[in-house]
């Protein structure tokens, strides 16, 4: 037996846990260059640093004093405090007691420029605490083989552990503890009660369901879950929810006074005016209500549930009967909101007028980031007057956005900056063309989310304006069949966003090539390339790339679909190259590829065991067969708990139950499907 259990931590510098990222912006103009340093520093809250500008000086007519700085779009003022010349050539910037910031969609953006903005270089501030001591579980057979697995929080920079165990009896050196193999986890005593509770809820519900039709009434009843907290009411709500057996009788009794966040969205069938009027009266400290698709709610009770909940943070009732009185009410009483989701209502533009005159009149609202109007009858008009009302606001959806865009853009009295907005979704626009999304991206510059989906009135023209965009971290282009897009259009792009994108999917672009854009994009964390049309495919370089070093340590998900078509001679080793260079890779999904092959993934295994894949799926890729997809799917140096196998002819049933079989004996916690 051992004595104890070490935790002996081993981290990659830094130490720290990062919440925030500051991307801090060298800018400039002519023939003078600006250097910024630090280059991507890392530090702890609390602490001070100096950012440092340092001016080339090719014309003579600059120096360091016409150095100036902004911190998200907003001028920071010339002090002896915060920014200094020390020399002709070099201007700093001084941030003391470093903060982090808990808003984890937006990041905060440092910008140091020289007479016209042009980007010259970026530098990633990140500023974090230190990391909590790891969850360590161990088991062992006998008393000389330990198995060890971890569960630490995310830190936002690699952390590794190493953990060692020494024997009592013997006293001999300490000794590391092996990765536990991918066995079947234990379930938590908390997994073990939900699914309890939700196995016996008649049991728990007994006397209530016999009397409902009469203590449905009662505003006061004792009930077994009124004790629990608004968690573990949360939790079995949405356990019920998942296994299908949430009925209305449990509904009365789960809804209690600690609820905090109130979620119905899953069961629209059984809400009705009496389970909110019964929320108003039992759950007053509601912050979240989320009624998303309960259309058996009347505009009445819609009313009333905006006048009992003013400081509703987040409220959600896309597609309710929420129109009229309705929604005037919760523009009217609801000024505390974030998030306000009013999609697929039959909203126009009397409604959301009491919005804009409640922030005209009483500044109310001052919170809101996200309105979502999608599919209502608000009309551009309207939309232009929430921008220029609601400039706070970063998240608008509706269809007719780019429109409104556009006519502010050419606004001939001037009345318009740059908008705060993060997110633009274009999908199927027929009236958008070119010029329509070059103007929104000047007019929006801190956009964060693009999605562009079909298109049929846009080429390849727009991406040179989009790879200005220094602030994108989710790319979404899907090519319309009408229209010819190519990867050469998208290279416009990708040198200057590439290396900041987290997200990037691209389908239906002719000639994509996955290397360059694993090359061009090295930070990326969810990656999906598809080609379905039949007239387009994928192109490398595979010679121009064999000396090049491609490294995607960040990269957790991964699509790529073909159109079945045979594949250029070097698709096989494209494939093995790219997945070798994604050691943290989770999800996995391929799609018609007909050059995955056995071979891909014996030589991808040799340099990448994908330790951390959970997830595995193949559709239609037809030369695929058992003999070495088995050994990925048994090896014991993986975390897969799914494996997806459709219409991938060469592997049969046999094969399937074989692996069904071996998973059982080794007790593995993976579910296999074929068909």
């Amino acid at each position: 037996m051992m004595t104890g259990i070490s935790s002996h931590k081993s981290l990659t510098i830094p130490l720290w846990t990062f919440q925030i990222i500051s991307t801090i912006i060298c800018f400039s103009s002519g023939t003078p260059i600006l250097d910024l340093t630090p280059i991507d520093p890392y530090q702890l809250a609390g602490s001070d640093l100096n950012f440092t500008c340092t001016l080339d000086k090719k014309d003579t007519s600059w120096n360091a004093s016409d150095i100036r700085w902004n911190i998200d779009g907003k001028d920071v003022p010339i002090t002896a405090n915060n920014t200094a010349v020390i020399s002709s050539t070099q201007a700093i910037l001084t941030l003391t007691n470093l903060t982090m910031t808990y808003d984890n969609d937006y990041e905060q953006w440092i910008e140091c420029f020289l007479g016209k903005f042009k980007v010259n270089s970026i530098s990633a501030l990140t500023v974090g605490i230190m990391p909590s001591s790891p969850t360590l579980h161990c088991r062992s057979t006998n008393i000389v083989d330990y198995w060890c697995e971890w569960s630490t929080e995310f830190t936002g920079v690699r952390v590794v552990y190493n953990f060692q165990f020494q024997y009592f009896i013997k006293r001999c050196l300490w000794r590391n503890c092996v990765k536990m193999p991918k066995c079947k986890s234990v379930a938590t005593l908390q997994q073990i009660c939900l699914q309890f509770v939700g196995n016996n809820m008649d049991f728990w519900c007994r006397n209530f369901v016999d009397n409902y039709k009469v203590m449905k009434t009662y505003k006061y009843f004792i009930g077994p879950f009124d004790d629990l907290s608004s968690n573990m009411s949360e939790k079995i709500m949405v356990h019920l929810m998942v296994e299908r057996n949430l009925k209305k009788p449990y509904l009365h009794l789960l809804i209690n006074h600690s609820l905090v966040n109130l979620d119905l969205s899953g069961c629209p069938m059984l809400v009705k005016d009496d389970i909110i009027n019964l929320a108003k009266f039992r759950c007053k400290s509601l912050t979240s209500i989320n009624l998303s698709n309960c259309m058996q709610v009347k505009r009445g009770t819609l009313v009333s549930l905006a006048e009992a909940y003013p400081n509703l943070m987040s409220l959600n009732l896309n597609g309710t009967n929420c129109k009229e009185e309705a929604a005037k009410a919760v523009f009217k009483h609801c000024t505390m909101v974030t998030d306000l989701i009013l999609s697929n209502c039959q909203l126009n533009d009397d409604d959301l007028a009491v919005l804009i005159n409640s922030v005209k009149e009483k500044r109310t609202h001052s919170n809101l980031r996200k309105l979502s109007l999608s599919n209502t009858d608000v009309t551009h008009q309207a939309l232009i007057t929430v921008l220029r009302n609601l400039p706070w606001v970063v998240v608008l959806e509706h269809f007719d956005l780019t429109k409104s865009l556009y006519a502010m853009s050419k606004d001939a009295s001037g009345q318009h900056d740059t908008l705060n907005l993060r997110s633009l979704v274009v999908d199927g626009k027929p009236n958008v063309y070119n010029n329509v999304l070059i103007c929104c991206f000047i007019l929006c510059p801190q956009l964060v989310k693009i999605e562009l989906i079909e298109l049929f009135s846009c080429d390849n023209d727009y991406f040179e304006e989009l790879g200005n965009l220094q602030m994108l971290r989710d790319l979404k282009v899907v090519g319309h069949r009408h229209i010819m897009l190519d990867f050469f259009g998208v290279l416009q792009a990708l040198p200057k966003i590439g290396p900041n994108l987290q997200i990037l999917v691209l389908e239906e672009i002719d000639g994509i090539d996955v290397l360059k854009t694993a090359k061009l994009c090295p930070n990326l964390s969810e990656l999906s390339l598809c080609i379905h049309d039949e007239n387009l495919s994928f192109y490398s370089e595979l010679e121009e790339m064999t000396n090049t070093n491609i490294s995607m340590t960040k990269l957790k998900r991964v699509t790529i679909g073909g159109n079945g078509a045979d594949a250029d001679a070097n698709a096989d080793a494209v494939l093995t190259k790219f997945l070798s260079a994604c050691p943290a890779l989770e999800h996995l999904k391929l799609v018609q590829l007909n050059k995955f092959t056995n071979d891909v993934i014996r030589d991808t295994l040799r340099v990448n065991e994908m330790p951390q894949l959970t997830s595995l799926e193949l559709f239609s890729c037809t030369n695929m067969t058992a003999k070495v997809l088995g050994e990925l799917i048994i090896s014991s140096n993986n975390k897969l708990l799914l494996v997806k196998l459709i219409n991938c002819w060469n592997i049969t049933r046999k094969d399937y139950l074989h692996w069904l079989v071996a998973a059982k004996e080794s007790n593995y916690d993976l579910d296999i499907q074929w068909e």
